[in-house]
């Protein structure tokens, strides 16, 4: 339909606009992006000549992001204003003009994906999603040839671009359905692969929320692991974060840190430390904990059905992540299997307290840097009077499992080697692990 390409092509001129220049373009690159403004310009072309200006435009400033040097694009783009005709003929003719551009445009979309430098793949991946929307058969059956070669050739990383791209065009009735099962088996294959390495960067299947997922050493389907959700504080480093706890030498724990928002200050201007558009930031910048709670409930369940996850899960979170840490303590302690609020803000509870008997039970410790700056009562954040806060609300509301340490020569710290160790308690022992 044409409203399907006039909004693919608003996606791809953010996308293109904002693409970072990670390396210098290989020339295979830079011709093939030519190739295709050349036919993008003739087909923004053809549609201000055919009363459709409104895509003309769109059409013409993305030749002309591909490729700056089009005269064709530019004079399109000059030209076109005004509304797209609504005329049923002049639709039907656009549709048969747009079926023919795509049989021309998939396959070059295609090879501008394959196309991306070593360290630019991220940037590439939206191209193939392109070629989809343009022929999304002949699409398709590209993928089901590219993705079993770069498979058997242990690129993971390609692999995966390549099956997400693939998914969202996902047709039951397609010649290649019975494919599919074995797409996703593979794609899964692909994120344990990738995920054991480094933090893998994923989205919730029911939710906005994105976040990083670790998998520890050894992963096997097998069995189920314990997980624990690591959430960092203002500065926002998620992939830091999740690596922290989940890089080389854990054996042990699938790790989770959401890109969450309550962790951090006020939203405006903070859109570089997200992997979310502004528009997520600004719907809710007043909200953040109603993004939070669902979103990290979200994650867990993808990471649970996919991965073999606890039911319970560890939590665990530094600095402003406190707020989150602290938040599912006091609304959902029969979800936890443990929390650790590290050097931990706690900007007061928004929500209902729990009245689980999970309350008494639940393993609690709050570690504090002995020697954090921010637990002076005239600080920025004064950790102690926050802490006080949280406490009352303990006693008041019937925790009783809960301690307090204060580490020793430590400033303001996630207290990593402290929370591990505590995890590690509440951990059940060799002999009895039947999981």
């Amino acid at each position: 339909m044409r409203t399907s390409i006039v909004g693919l092509l608003v996606v791809l001129l953010m996308l293109v606009g904002a693409q970072a220049q990670k390396a210098k373009e290989p020339a295979k690159v830079t011709q093939t992006k030519q190739a295709i403004s050349k036919e993008l310009a003739a087909f923004a072309e053809w549609c201000l000549k055919n009363e459709l200006p409104a895509t003309a435009k769109l059409t013409a400033d993305e030749a002309a992001l591909l490729d700056p040097d089009n005269k064709k694009a530019a004079d399109v783009a000059a030209k076109a204003t005004g509304e797209d005709s609504t005329d049923d003929d002049a639709l039907k003719s656009f549709n048969r003009k747009r079926e023919s551009t795509g049989k021309k445009l998939a396959p070059q979309y295609c090879e501008l994906f394959m196309g991306a430098p070593a360290n630019a793949r991220t940037d590439y991946d939206p191209y193939l999603g392109t070629a989809f929307e343009w022929d999304s058969e002949a699409t398709d059956k590209w993928v089901e040839a590219a993705y079993k070669k770069a498979f058997a050739d242990k690129n993971y990383a390609l692999t995966l671009a390549m099956l997400a791209a693939a998914l969202p065009h996902h047709d039951a009735e397609s010649k290649l359905a019975k494919g599919y099962p074995e797409r996703a088996k593979v794609l899964k294959q692909c994120e344990a692969e990738l995920a054991s390495i480094n933090p893998l960067l994923r989205q919730a299947r029911t939710h906005t929320m994105q976040y990083y997922l670790s998998l520890p050493d050894g992963w096997t389907a097998e069995k189920t692991w314990p997980i624990i959700v690591a959430v960092d504080g203002a500065g926002s480093n998620f992939a830091g974060m999740n690596r922290s706890y989940g890089g080389k030498g854990n054996a042990t724990y699938i790790v989770v840190t959401p890109c969450s928002f309550s962790n951090t200050n006020a939203l405006d201007g903070q859109q570089g430390k997200y992997p979310y558009p502004k528009e997520v930031l600004e719907e809710w910048a007043d909200n953040r904990m109603a993004f939070d709670e669902p979103g990290v409930l979200a994650a867990l369940a993808d990471v649970r059905e996919d991965f073999n996850g606890e039911e319970k899960f560890f939590v665990t979170g530094f600095s402003g992540g406190g707020n989150i840490t602290w938040h599912f303590i006091f609304t959902h302690p029969e979800m936890l299997a443990g929390a650790a609020p590290a050097s931990a803000n706690f900007s007061g509870l928004r929500a209902e307290v729990s009245t689980s008997d999970a309350k008494a039970t639940v393993p609690i410790k709050v570690l504090q840097g002995e020697d954090d700056k921010f637990r002076a009562p005239d600080s920025i954040s004064p950790l102690d009077k926050q802490w006080e806060g949280a406490k009352a609300l303990l006693e008041e509301h019937g925790y009783k499992n809960w301690t307090y340490e204060l580490v020793p020569k430590t400033g303001h710290s996630p207290c990593k080697a402290q929370v591990l160790e505590f995890f590690g308690t509440l951990l059940p022992k060799a002999d009895d692990n039947k999981r």
